[in-house]
């Protein structure tokens, strides 16, 4: 058995978050606000306490009802919308990468079994998931809700049946889905396509980078060891920080050159497809 575990946000799909929720928000709070903050400064905010959660190892990260919650708050300004019903009525602002379901039945049919493995909650995620008609492309859902830690442990992707030979990542994280998996002994696919995440001079790199999502299959093909060769998780003395190789007492190598400069949640830059603010 083959397992390849896929990113979804800027790997198979972009979700409503950033063309129209975040907007959606940063405007009704830019406008409540006795501060008068810019509806760019609101996002800005909530991006900063995203990414202190990232640093911390903390799911949360991603609860977009805390945080627009805590973040509303901090501008004086009251916030209860479920966001989950933002997203499935702004889900026609999702949309699917080119090429992500061929990839994915492609990578099926070559004995893959694909499980979808976001950083994302699993209630913000499907309304999307299900309007682009992808859930039926994975075999396996994993949401950090679902795991309880971030996909930065190896504790992230459950326990790997022994009958499971190869396992794969792919995704857009230079970090998330490249460095960590491969030190946790996975064949890491670094997708650029439609967002480029900063890489970082640590960790072992990517087996393979493409830039276009029918690309996938044949470099996973090309980077995947032959036959005989079987997956085995990392052994020895796991690092307190990703739970790959290391030690009980200190973090390892790339967890400690991790957190010099942690990016991934939010690297200041915004997404090439959000739409303006004012709109």
């Amino acid at each position: 058995m083959k397992l390849a575990f896929v990113d979804l946000d800027y790997t198979v799909l972009v979700n409503p978050f950033w063309p129209a929720v975040f907007p959606y928000f940063a405007r009704h709070v830019a406008a409540q606000s006795p501060s008068l903050p810019t509806a760019e400064a609101v996002i800005e905010d909530l991006m900063r306490r995203s990414r202190a959660l990232v640093r911390g190892g903390d799911v949360a990260a991603t609860d977009w009802d805390r945080l627009m919650s805590e973040g509303a708050a901090g501008f004086d300004v009251t916030w209860s919308e479920p966001v989950v019903a933002l997203v499935e009525q702004h889900r026609d602002h999702a949309r699917t990468i080119d090429g992500a379901h061929d990839m994915l039945a492609a990578l099926r049919r070559a004995g893959w079994t694909c499980v979808a493995a976001s950083a994302g909650y699993r209630r913000f995620q499907l309304p999307s998931l299900r309007h682009l008609g992808l859930l039926d492309c994975f075999d396996g859902l994993r949401f950090a809700d679902d795991a309880g830690t971030p996909k930065s442990h190896l504790a992230f992707y459950g326990s790997i049946p022994k009958t499971v030979t190869h396992v794969a990542s792919i995704g857009d994280s230079y970090v998330e889905d490249c460095l960590y998996p491969a030190r946790f002994g996975f064949t890491a696919i670094w997708f650029t396509g439609a967002r480029r995440s900063q890489p970082i001079g640590c960790g072992s790199a990517p087996h393979a980078h493409v830039q276009r999502l029918e690309h996938v299959a044949d470099a996973l093909r090309a980077a995947t060891p032959t036959r005989g060769w079987s997956y085995r998780a990392p052994a020895g003395v796991p690092c307190p920080e990703c739970g790959g190789p290391g030690s009980h007492d200190e973090a390892c190598a790339l967890c400690r050159c991790v957190a010099h400069g942690r990016h991934e949640a939010w690297d200041g830059s915004w997404p090439p497809d959000r739409r303006p603010l004012s709109g």
